[in-house]
């Protein structure tokens, strides 16, 4: 049996006949930028995520960099950033002028122990210019946000500002709160592997406040208002074709997601016997929603175990095999500092296939091809 990582082929077979015509329809009118096929969309975005703007852009990574242009941060600003997780974070800060302070992560995340740890690291002058928290909801999962001991509180007490990285997190919650609705402005992936899905690159900012959400509207038009040039912008437009798609897909996310988490409970129940060598994603906290993008497990050598379970047909993924302060691209800003949390993940992680689409058969043959692997 092959199972591979994703579930996008069968995915689109169910839409076909709902997608294709809405699409055919798009190519008649010749209308393919921005438009009522956009705005329709970003309704639809911002009810879904709970908040009252959504900004349709070009990919997530630029949900992320207008976001923070948006904000006013700039030249010799400090954005505190996870260690652990995918490039685009830390480079979006880079894109926006300003300059990463990672900081450690616990269960993947980042919290306001590890913020509070990175900022002490730092002298005073550059501590005046930390302007941001940029916390990723990674693999689907909520950071702490709220509580006494969240990041808001955190953020807030030190006049900081929050920009959710919520690529992998939509429909997951906080404490009863959505993912993007949080901070001061959210960043929304549309990659085709993300649980809700384009056919090409997309993202959006959404926030809950007005002057934010028209910077963003017009940055991402190169900052063109009313016919006039007011500041430099970019280009980084959602296309029709992916918000006529997305807005179809928009329909069965919340049936999707309940059926990621079916799997993950059914790989939980299955796969706890190992628990001793085999380290599952932590239970979602009470009150919060993990909407499981990805589900990744935690094992000593993870290289042995991808390729036992390739050698019986089941696609994985090392979700991230390296910190981000180790990349060349951010080695300026490593400071030979240690990030004990972020390398245990990097050492150890190992995504399991897992989507709405991935049949009991296959996820019979995972959980068996796992224990195969346990037992020799």
């Amino acid at each position: 049996m092959h199972v591979p990582m994703t579930g996008l082929v069968a995915q689109h077979k169910a839409l076909e006949e709902e997608l294709l015509p809405r699409v055919v329809e798009l190519a008649r009118a010749q209308t393919f930028i921005l438009g009522e096929a956009v705005r329709s969309f970003e309704r639809t975005l911002a009810t879904l995520t709970c908040t009252t703007d959504a900004v349709g852009v070009g990919s997530g990574t630029d949900a992320l960099v207008l976001s923070l242009i948006a904000l006013g941060v700039g030249s010799e600003d400090l954005v505190v950033v996870p260690a652990f997780g995918f490039v685009a974070t830390a480079e979006a800060v880079l894109r926006a002028g300003a300059r990463p302070l990672f900081a450690d992560v616990a269960d993947f995340l980042l919290d306001a122990t590890g913020v509070d740890a990175a900022l002490a690291t730092v002298k005073e002058t550059d501590r005046r210019r930390a302007r941001a928290i940029l916390p990723v909801h990674l693999f689907g999962e909520c950071a702490r946000m709220c509580g006494e001991d969240g990041l808001l509180a955190f953020a807030s007490a030190r006049g900081m500002a929050i920009v959710e990285d919520a690529a992998q997190a939509i429909l997951a919650t906080d404490d009863g709160r959505s993912a993007g609705s949080l901070g001061a402005l959210g960043a929304l992936s549309f990659f085709p592997t993300k649980n809700l899905g384009g056919w090409g690159d997309g993202g959006a900012v959404v926030t809950n406040d007005d002057a934010l959400a028209r910077r963003v509207r017009r940055l991402r038009v190169h900052g063109i208002e009313d016919g006039r040039s007011r500041e430099a912008g970019t280009n980084s437009r959602l296309d029709a074709l992916h918000a006529v798609v997305l807005e179809i897909k928009s329909k069965h996310l919340e049936r999707w997601t309940v059926a990621r988490n079916r799997v993950a409970e059914r790989y939980r129940r299955e796969l706890a016997p190992f628990d001793s060598r085999l380290r599952l994603p932590p239970e979602p906290r009470p009150g919060c929603r993990h909407v499981y993008n990805q589900f990744v497990v935690r094992v000593d050598d993870p290289e042995t175990l991808a390729s036992h379970l390739l050698a019986h047909g089941i696609e994985t993924r090392r979700y991230y095999p390296r910190i981000l302060p180790e990349e060349p691209a951010f080695a300026p800003f490593a400071r030979n500092l240690t990030f004990p949390g972020a390398n245990d993940a990097a050492r150890s992680s190992l995504g399991l296939p897992i989507y709405p689409e991935l049949t009991l058969d296959a996820q019979t043959h995972v959980v068996e091809s796992i224990r195969g692997f346990f037992a020799r």
